[in-house]
């Protein structure tokens, strides 16, 4: 399973993802947390490791979130769009697709040797590429409002 949990507005500071913000107001910029997976750090913010489901959802995570939503499986389907995308050691697949009503979100599947990496191909992408698509994705899908997802796994 995996757990998403949705980040409060505001909560990021990142330039990048400020100006993503702006331009769809009431974006959510969800996290997706793999079970038995060692994130480390995302952007400043989290520092911890969910094993499965029996185990606690850390209280640290709790101040930076609205809501935590259980999926049985991955949202991957239909695809809309996709690009693929390198630097270095690091690997990105850009994704548009539908939440479970019917939204369109993004699915960014980074992975590198450390997450600084993953951090600076995630600031460079996000400028040149996913804000772009943003835009693009709302024009296309009438429908919700563009959401962002980040999905993170390490090599």
């Amino acid at each position: 399973m995996i757990i998403t949990a949705y980040l409060r507005r505001g909560l990021l500071s990142d330039k990048n993802f400020q100006a993503g913000k702006r331009e769809s107001e009431g974006i959510t910029l969800p996290v997706y947390y793999y079970p038995g997976i060692q994130l480390g750090e995302y952007l400043g913010k989290f520092v911890f490791q969910i094993v499965d489901l029996n185990d606690e959802i850390p209280e640290g995570l709790m101040q930076y979130v609205d809501e935590i939503r259980v999926h049985t499986q991955r949202l991957s389907q239909p695809w809309i769009e996709e690009g693929f995308y390198k630097n270095g050691n690091i690997a990105v697949q850009v994704f548009w697709s539908a939440d479970e009503r019917g939204e369109p979100y993004q699915d960014i599947t980074v992975s590198g040797k450390s997450m600084e990496e993953v951090n600076a191909t995630l600031h460079e992408l996000y400028e040149e590429k996913i804000v772009p698509s943003l835009k693009r994705g709302k024009k296309e899908k009438k429908e919700g409002d563009g959401g962002t997802v980040v999905a993170i796994k390490r090599q």
